[in-house]
């Protein structure tokens, strides 16, 4: 199930460096989550996948372009500050059977959902710095088709829609 989801460098990370990114079956493995509410945060892979080609140019300080960055996930070409960027929000969300294992799903596009249901207020952090004019100028037909085809199972998983709709 694994190699399904880009997960070929799995062994090749220590996931205790990035202990606030660990998928559900190392915390699982860890910890005794049997009676635990575990919810997860997802986003449109297509939204996904962009910020996260932002953030890679910001913390690896280089300027590739959108293409690049995601021939380099295709590749499964691992970068130290940025390791777990190759992986799929489906496999964050595997428990140690191989299942999605999560008791709720919610959408980064519905996150009053989240803060109604917790009774909480979430302070909005780490906002992009990209405008929505870069979004379309970098998703061009190759990037939509690309991104479709690394995180289909992210849209399958958590119904989001394969039309791209900057």
């Amino acid at each position: 199930m694994f190699s399904a989801l880009n997960s070929k460098n799995l062994n090749r990370h220590l996931y205790t460096e990035h202990a606030h990114h660990d998928p559900l079956f190392i915390l699982e493995k860890e910890n005794n989550l049997t009676r635990c509410f575990k919810f997860t945060l997802v986003r449109n892979p297509y939204r996904r996948a962009y910020s996260h080609y932002k953030h890679f140019n910001k913390i690896n300080n280089t300027h590739h372009t959108f293409l690049e960055f995601l021939d380099f996930i295709r590749r499964s070409e691992v970068f130290d500050r940025t390791p777990m960027m190759l992986y799929t929000q489906t496999f964050f969300c595997l428990n140690s059977l191989g299942d999605i294992g999560i008791t709720r799903v919610y959408k980064h596009e519905k996150l009053h959902e989240l803060e109604k249901e917790l009774g909480i207020t979430l302070p909005h952090i780490n906002r992009g710095s990209y405008g929505q004019d870069d979004l379309i100028k970098d998703y061009c037909t190759e990037a939509r088709e690309t991104v479709l085809d690394l995180f289909n199972i992210d849209f399958r998983n958590f119904d989001y829609p394969t039309d791209f709709d900057a």
